[in-house]
């Protein structure tokens, strides 16, 4: 991979980041509105649905997040060629 494919590269994991972090954002919001209904109201089939969309959508990000750590590893391990690599903790700290 040369370099403007790594910085391309680099800016769509960014950018769909982004977007991950949007989505769960809506995730958070459904989950909420299910937490503040009261347990009679959970039961319900709406409430159902609020608990089914947050989760459904807990699962997208974290599969999202999960191929987008594969894909920082590919890059990284193509910048450093043979070095070490650093930890996930340092690469994740700039998000």
């Amino acid at each position: 991979m040369n370099k403007n494919d790594r910085k391309r590269l680099a800016e769509l994991i960014d950018q769909i980041q982004a977007l991950v972090n949007e989505v769960d954002e809506i995730g958070q919001s459904e989950q909420e509105k299910f937490d503040n209904l009261t347990e009679g109201l959970q039961q319900s089939e709406r409430g159902q649905q609020y608990q089914e969309v947050a989760d459904a959508i807990e699962s997208a990000c974290s599969d999202i997040e999960d191929a987008l750590s594969k894909s920082i590893r590919l890059r990284i391990e193509n910048r450093t060629e043979g070095k070490k690599m650093p930890s996930f903790a340092s690469i994740y700290s700039h998000w």
